[in-house]
This record gives C-alpha cells, sequence and structure tokens, in this order.
C-alpha cells in the first residue's frame, strides 16, 4: 500500500500526555446547585478537585489550563460569549485534551442535537436530574474509552507499518481489533486516521466512504473524509462533504470556518461571510472567523470597486494586495497582523515563505530587529531552495547582532490555528517589498 499524499492526521491525538494522572473537574454551568451536587458526586466516584468555570473564555484561552483536567461536565443550556458547541470545539483542538472525556447535561429531551456527540470521541449527553450511579456509570464509559482509544492507535499505526506482513494479514489483525472495540464505527475512524498518518490517503478515503454507506449520519467519518480531501488538494469534494456535516450539526464553529475558508477560495464572498458570521455566533473570540468575516468583507468591496483585477487575482495575491494597501496607508501594525491570520489561510510552504519575509519586513521597518530576525528566519525555513529571498537580511541582521553583542535567543514564533487552504501562485511577486 503506497501513496504520496502528504500526513494530515496529528498523533498526539491519541496519545497519553505524560505526567500523573490528572484527577480534576472542570464544570461550565450557572446553576449554582446543578454544580454542587456534581461536585459531590465527582468527589465520591474519587476525583480530587472540581473546579467551577463561570466565565468559559479565560478559561479556555490557555492550554496549560486545560490539561490538568481529566473531565469537563457541560451545561448544554451554558449562556455566554462562548456557547456549548464552541466550548467542546475548543477543548478538542487542544492536544492533551482531545480524548478528554466530556459530559453534556441537558434538561431537555435529547433532538438532533444528539448528533454533537457522535461528532467526538468520549463526548456524551447526560439527562437532568441524574442519580450518583447514571453519573458514575457514564463516566466509567468515557474513561474505558478514552484508555482503549488511546491504548490501541499506537498498535494499529504499527500493524499497518509492518512491512513484514501482508495486507491479508494486516487486515485479518486490524478486523480482530474491531471486534474487542468498546464502539466499532469510532474505531473505523481510528483506523482511517492511522492510514492517513502512514500516507496511506486511498486506504483512509475507502475506510472513511465505508462508514459513510453504512450510516451516512456519521458526522464524525464525514469530518474527517473532508480534513482529508483538503490534505490532498480536493477542495470542491471536501466543501459537499462539509456541507453534509453542517446539516446534521450546523454548531460546529470549527466547519463553519473551513465552509468560509473554501468559499473565499472560490471567491463567493456572500457564502463565506455568512459561514463566518454563523462561528462568529457560537465563539465571538474565534480569531480564524473573525479574520474570515474581515476578508470576505474586504475581497467584496474590492471586487465591486475593480471587478476585473479582482477576480482574475489569486486567492493568495489578494491577500496579499491588501496587506500592501494597508502598509501604503501607513497601517503598518494592521498589516503585520493581516499577514500573521494569512499564514493561517495557507498551506504551501513557499507561500509560507513569502508571508513570513513580508512580516519580517514589517518589524524591520519598525526597527524590531528580533522580531524581524525571528521572521527571516521562518521564511528561510519555509522556503528553502524555492524562496530564498530573507538569507541576506538573515545574515546581515546576525552581523548586526554580533558586532553590537546583542542576545538575538530561540526563536519564540508560534502560528495559530490549522491550515485548509493551499495555491500553486505566488503571494510575493518581487519588485517593492510589502
Amino acid at each position: 500500500m503506497n501513496s504520496s499524499a502528504p500526513a494530515f492526521i496529528i498523533l498526539w491525538v491519541y496519545i497519553m500526555p505524560p505526567g500523573v494522572e490528572k484527577k480534576r473537574v472542570a464544570i461550565f454551568d450557572h446553576d449554582p446547585h446543578v454544580v454542587e451536587i456534581i461536585q459531590q458526586y465527582c468527589a465520591a466516584f474519587g476525583y480530587e478537585g472540581v473546579d467551577d468555570c463561570q466565565d468559559a473564555f479565560p478559561f479556555l484561552s490557555s492550554p496549560e489550563q486545560l490539561e490538568k483536567y481529566d473531565l469537563f461536565v457541560i451545561d448544554w443550556a451554558y449562556k455566554g460569549s462562548l456557547s456549548p458547541s464552541a466550548i467542546i470545539s475548543r477543548i478538542r483542538q487542544c492536544q492533551e485534551t482531545a480524548l478528554t472525556p466530556i459530559m453534556i447535561l441537558t434538561g431537555l429531551p435529547l433532538g438532533s442535537e444528539t448528533s454533537l456527540a457522535k461528532e467526538h470521541f468520549c463526548t456524551e449527553f447526560l439527562e437532568k436530574p441524574m442519580t450518583s450511579s447514571v453519573f458514575k456509570a457514564l463516566a466509567r464509559t468515557l474513561h474505558k474509552e478514552e484508555r482503549w482509544y488511546r491504548e490501541n492507535y499506537g498498535r494499529v499505526l504499527r500493524l499497518i507499518q509492518d512491512e513484514t506482513l501482508d495486507v491479508r494479514e494486516q487486515t485479518t489483525l486490524l478486523l480482530d481489533r474491531l471486534k474487542t472495540s468498546p464502539n466499532p464505527v469510532p474505531f473505523g475512524v481510528m483506523l482511517s486516521d492511522a492510514f492517513a498518518a502512514a500516507n496511506l490517503s486511498r486506504e483512509a478515503e475507502s475506510m472513511l466512504l465505508s462508514l459513510i454507506a453504512h450510516d451516512n449520519h456519521n458526522i464524525c467519518a464525514l469530518n474527517r473524509l473532508a480534513k482529508l480531501y483538503i490534505s490532498i488538494g480536493r477542495h470542491q469534494e471536501a466543501y459537499k462533504v462539509l456541507k453534509a456535516a453542517d446539516i446534521l450539526n450546523p454548531k460546529n464553529p470549527k466547519r463553519l470556518c473551513a465552509l468560509g475558508k473554501i468559499e473565499l477560495k472560490n471567491k463567493d464572498c456572500a457564502a463565506a461571510q455568512k459561514s463566518f458570521s454563523r462561528a462568529l455566533s457560537l465563539d465571538q473570540h474565534d480569531k480564524a472567523a473573525n479574520f474570515g468575516l474581515q476578508l470576505a468583507k474586504t475581497m467584496e468591496e474590492q471586487s465591486q470597486q475593480n471587478p476585473e483585477i479582482s477576480l482574475s487575482a489569486s486567492y493568495a495575491s489578494l491577500l496579499n494586495t491588501m496587506g500592501i494597501s494597508m502598509v501604503h496607508q501607513g497601517r503598518l501594525d494592521d498589516a503585520i497582523a493581516h499577514y500573521q491570520q494569512a499564514l493561517n489561510y495557507l498551506k504551501c510552504s513557499v507561500l509560507k515563505s513569502k508571508v513570513s519575509f513580508n512580516i519580517g519586513l514589517g518589524y524591520l521597518r519598525h526597527h524590531d530587529l528580533k522580531d524581524a530576525h525571528q521572521w527571516f528566519q521562518l521564511s528561510q525555513e519555509h522556503g528553502k531552495k524555492k524562496f530564498n529571498k530573507a538569507h541576506q537580511y538573515v545574515f546581515r541582521l546576525e552581523r548586526y547582532f554580533d558586532k553590537n553583542h546583542i542576545e538575538i535567543g530561540s526563536r519564540q514564533i508560534q502560528l495559530e490555528g490549522q491550515n485548509f487552504l493551499d495555491d500553486d501562485e505566488p503571494l510575493y511577486k518581487g519588485g517593492k517589498s510589502s
């Protein structure tokens, strides 16, 4: 089994975080009576501490804060700047809590919202009022599921990569794993993740299509299939899959941003604005959604002012044009922030190199030499031999630092968000640097 497609699944999703086993619970519920009951149930179950999180946004803004928890309990009626679905999305985007159990409390009969639980591993609804025994039983089930996935993912990946086994032996061993799974359908999704991580995109696609053929409401499989298609550049197929998943659960801000990004790539500004606005209605602090909405509005304005140029321009060059415009208007800080966000919309390493170079130039104009040096270094890393314009800047800055005995320190740049899109056209076109 061979494929040249790039791997897109991050292996840490299934790897148990290092250190001592966590024994804390975070509760997102405005009802003090419910919080008190949950605290009692958690103490009886053996958790060492329970934290009442009244304001979700600052709490969820720190990955270090999240990783110490063993369980999250969220009221489906929680009110705040983050909706319950946005809270779940943020928890799942953090590498240490990608599989940490989540209980969703609801006082209403369960309806279509149950699709949310199907979208994530180790996530389940719990109807209020509940007894201590019901709470404990669900906690045990979720922790058992979490352990199973973490323990078996490595085994599955090793089987797939074992060159001493033929395809029939691999299939037999994988089916044996399937029989022991606490939930066979998510196991199939996990298996597709392992295929993708091993650069076996055809096998991953085949597994996911098989799961969807068996159950076209399998939202977890739909999500994975969309990510797979995006990772190998099949954006229009990804869009159709994302729309199907959106019908099943319209309250996933991350998926709405992915839809908006593809709509921007297609230059459908009205549809993109709608997708990003929906994401912001769930999570008003989402940086990708805020940037995407502003980008869609600006692209629409450009197309109205000069439709011939805008419609013929590439998605990447439009991002660049917007940054250059900000520089010419003297809005250097805005231009730097724009390019930093633009990096999260690009997958091509050469484009990233050119954007990083532009950010370095921005900091250079600000006389912020250390930050400029870091971004020029990042441009070098992304560009390799295909775009090496940053090399002379790195060399001159390091010579200046040396001459003046200035400590550079290690590079601290960290990019936010996830890359969904790719482009072949160059972003930086030479001549004057933006």
